[in-house]
């Protein structure tokens, strides 16, 4: 827009722009010349590049993860104690992934949830795989500030007690499949093609003293 206006504008004293009149008076001309020349077409996104398959027993500090504040390694385990009340704590890895099996094994203490984070692409735009302490599982997608679930908070006897609990999440060509200590959850639609970071999240609710020890990380790209 700049560029237009200057070049339309009418010299009202010396030829071209100076320090008097600047570049002169304002002129629109002819709507036509707004137009421009049509817009370069947008290129293609360029395909996710997954990252490699990858596993972590949580025995070096390095591997990727937070080690500060409510996340932090302990002998062979990650442990991630949101520090209020209805709060989600999450960590992450740096590679991203698009169709991919995950797998972590999660015990929790105290009241609350925990599970797996993926397709993180923001600090506020995530998917979690969540199972609760009194045995319910739910995926949902969080994005700036709100919660869409895909499967609302649901009852299943493989989730009896506060664990450990086995899970796996399976993201394929068209689907989300779930499970726990070997049992299949449900599967859903794939909501969108996409892709983004693999990580960890413990939450609390209403009341405080959550606490999710994580063992056995891994996450395996689809072919």
């Amino acid at each position: 827009m700049q560029q237009f206006l200057q070049e339309g504008a009418k010299d009202l004293e010396e030829p071209g722009p100076e320090n008097k009149t600047g570049h002169g008076g304002l002129r629109l001309g002819d709507p036509a010349r707004a137009a421009g020349p049509p817009p370069a077409a947008t290129p293609a996104a360029a395909p996710l590049a997954a990252g490699p398959a990858f596993a972590d027993p949580f025995t070096d500090p390095a591997s990727g993860l937070t080690t500060t504040g409510e996340g932090r390694y302990d002998g062979g385990a990650y442990r991630l104690t949101p520090n209020a009340p209805n709060r989600a704590a999450w960590s992450t890895y740096g590679a991203r992934y698009a169709d991919a099996r995950v797998e972590v094994t999660v015990r929790l203490d105290g009241p609350g949830a925990a599970g797996i984070v993926f397709w993180q692409t923001a600090p506020a735009d995530y998917y979690l795989f969540a199972v609760s302490a009194d045995g319910f599982y739910q995926v949902t997608h969080f994005q700036n500030g709100r919660w869409r679930d895909l499967i609302p908070w649901t009852k299943h006897p493989a989730l009896a007690g506060a664990g450990p609990h086995a899970l796996k999440l399976e993201i394929g060509a068209g689907a989300i499949a779930l499970s726990a200590n070997g049992a299949a959850l449900g599967t859903i639609p794939k909501p969108a093609a996409g892709g983004g970071a693999v990580g960890l999240l413990a939450a609390s609710f209403a009341r405080p003293g959550t606490s999710a020890t994580f063992t056995k990380f891994s996450v395996t790209p689809a072919p």
